[in-house]
């Protein structure tokens, strides 16, 4: 750097040539001159450095050192190393006073300093200065080379060329497929579309489906149409029906399908009435009270049970919320029977549900008892409706039960009941299918009421009806009934069909069921001499009900056999019973009879 004196005592501060060098070449460098561009830092110093040499003479033999030119003993001045004048009298900030008027400087602690300064604008040239930013459509600026690149490809001379547009300009629109065509969109414009010509239609000519053309060929030539005459004599076999459905009459030249009459293994058809095209299917034997004398149908009226056989007979149960059977098995041993008073007796005031259970099964019967006990206690005795077990042996329950007081103990699904039916008594799975509160009902012992409780269960098929006495009555009343149907749970379903019964108590010491009258065949008994029905009711009166005829009831060509009187009968038609073993008809004359009668039939010639 050197300093010059000017005439007016100031000074100015100039480059001097190596510094020219180095900022000219700095600055080739930052415009990226082209002599630069491949040329490293290292590059840039070693050629200063050679530039230094030229300026600086080094002779190695007499290790002198040459400055411009000079050498030997040198006196170098001011001037020769373009250095600052001496200057007379000292200031600071190059030679300038402090002060706030004009040529003069601010110290460091001016306040002015630290005031808000608005720069004055640049009014040099931009010899040493070139704008960095790229070029815009806005501003000017910098080019770089891919604009280079683009404005060297451009011809000389040449046009911005702007396509017209409007109708009659427009390019072929894009997208498309094979096959599709250019069609009208609007004025001056065209869009691709599918070939779709149309069909042909019965009111419009068009193009033939292939549908169409396969429904030709299969058509003869000079074939005619033909039209299928309609109405009575000429109406096709109607749709639907089934293997097992034939054809009946609806109406003139109609038919329609109906199911034919179906029934069980080994049932028989049977027409319905006289002159009737209707049939059913049936049995030809059939079981059922039906008598020909008085004394039989006394003893038909009133069928008492032997206690003593249902003590040494039946099967014991004994149950409880586990699955063990039986649950208790001392329990199943805990019964007596008393001879003179005909009663069996239970001796355990017992945990479990305990019973005796028939041999027999049924699905129809008229049952009634009495159930009593002499000990001070108050919970449950009844009679088992229905009794059967699964295919793995466990044993289910059907029971009517009557209860004296409302221990939880006792009662079902914690509802407070005397009298229920209940499906699986005190078992894990016990429910309560039904109840009835009878008015008159009190809490208390088995012992107040010393005549008990009288039951009556008539079962008829898949419907159960029970009724039961007020409490110290043996008289059954209309009132107290229960009535369930089979059908109505699916728990119910597996007593469907003859099952088996019996009498049952839970923890009541001294329960006993007495005076026991039983009726398998329910509450019907066929008189055979006056082919009439006798019927009882609620309260076990007997009497005719002349709308009943045997014949009708129990069907015209069918045997009916009594389990009881060992008899059998074949009811002839609506007016005749035959008796097989009656003392009135002799064999051979049956025989004759039979014969007569099938010859009639045409049966045998």
């Amino acid at each position: 750097m050197r300093i010059d004196k000017k005439n007016d005592a100031t000074y100015t501060k100039e480059l001097d040539e190596m510094e020219k060098y180095f900022l000219n070449m700095f600055k080739r460098f930052i415009e990226n001159d082209p002599g630069f561009l491949d040329k490293s830092v290292e590059s840039i110093i070693t050629e200063a450095v050679k530039r230094a040499k030229k300026e600086i003479i080094f002779e190695k033999a007499s290790g002198v050192l040459s400055i411009n030119n000079m050498s030997g003993v040198v006196k170098l001045t001011l001037d020769d190393l373009n250095g600052e004048p001496k200057i007379p009298t000292k200031y600071s900030a190059f030679n300038r006073p402090f002060g706030t008027d004009s040529g003069t400087v601010c110290e460091g602690n001016d306040p002015r300093l630290s005031d808000a300064r608005i720069p004055l604008p640049h009014n040099h040239n931009d010899l040493y200065y070139r704008k960095s930013e790229l070029v815009t459509h806005t501003e000017d600026g910098y080019m770089d080379k891919l604009d280079k690149i683009k404005l060297d490809g451009i011809e000389a001379n040449a046009n911005f060329y702007i396509h017209p547009i409007g109708r009659g300009y427009n390019h072929i629109p894009v997208g498309g497929a094979s096959g599709q065509y250019l069609k009208w969109h609007s004025d001056g414009e065209a869009e691709w579309a599918d070939v779709a010509l149309n069909k042909v239609t019965e009111t419009a000519d068009g193009i033939m489906s292939k549908e169409d053309k396969i429904k030709l060929d299969g058509i003869e030539a000079n074939v005619k149409n033909y039209i299928h005459p309609t109405g009575s004599g000429y109406n096709h076999i109607p749709s639907g029906g089934n293997s097992d459905q034939i054809l009946e009459w609806k109406a003139d030249g109609d038919a329609q399908w109906k199911s034919k009459p179906c029934g069980n293994n080994g049932q028989v058809y049977y027409i319905k009435g006289n002159s009737s095209s209707e049939i059913t299917p049936g049995y030809i034997l059939y079981k059922a009270t039906i008598i020909e004398t008085d004394k039989e149908l006394e003893d038909a009226k009133v069928t008492l049970i032997d206690p003593s056989v249902i003590y040494n007979t039946w099967y014991r149960f004994s149950h409880d919320s586990s699955e063990s059977q039986p649950a208790v098995t001392s329990e199943t041993t805990g019964w007596v029977y008393d001879s003179d008073k005909k009663k069996i007796i239970c001796q355990n005031n017992s945990i479990s549900y305990i019973g005796f259970i028939s041999p027999e099964k049924y699905d129809n019967y008229n049952l009634e008892v009495t159930i009593s006990s002499t000990d001070m206690d108050n919970d449950a005795i009844g009679s088992v409706i229905a009794f059967t077990k699964d295919a793995a042996g466990r044993e289910y329950t059907l029971s009517v039960v009557r209860m004296r007081s409302f221990e939880s103990h006792v009662l079902v699904e914690n509802i407070s009941t005397q009298y229920a039916i209940v499906y699986n008594y005190n078992r894990s799975d016990e429910k309560l299918i039904s109840y009835y509160s009878i008015s008159s009902d009190t809490v208390g012992n088995w012992a107040d009421i010393p005549n008990g409780i009288r039951l009556k269960i008539i079962r008829d098929g898949d419907k159960i009806t029970t009724y039961s006495s007020d409490m110290n009555s043996t008289t059954v009343s209309a009132y107290n009934k229960i009535d369930i149907d089979l059908n109505s749970n699916e728990l119910l379903s597996k007593f469907k069909g003859p099952c088996q019964y019996g009498y049952s108590c839970l923890s009541q010491m001294y329960s006993s069921f007495s005076d026991i009258k039983f009726d398998k065949d329910n509450k019907y008994i066929y008189d055979s001499r006056t082919n009439s029905t006798w019927m009882v009711d609620v309260a076990g009166n007997w009497s005719i009900d002349s709308s009943k005829k045997v014949s009708s009831e129990l069907g015209i060509g069918k045997f009916v056999f009594n389990e009881v009187t060992k008899k059998l009968y074949y009811i002839n038609d609506s007016d005749n019973i035959i008796s097989f073993n009656s003392d009135y008809i002799k064999k051979s004359e049956l025989n004759s009879y039979l014969d007569n009668y099938l010859k009639s039939k045409g049966v045998i010639s």
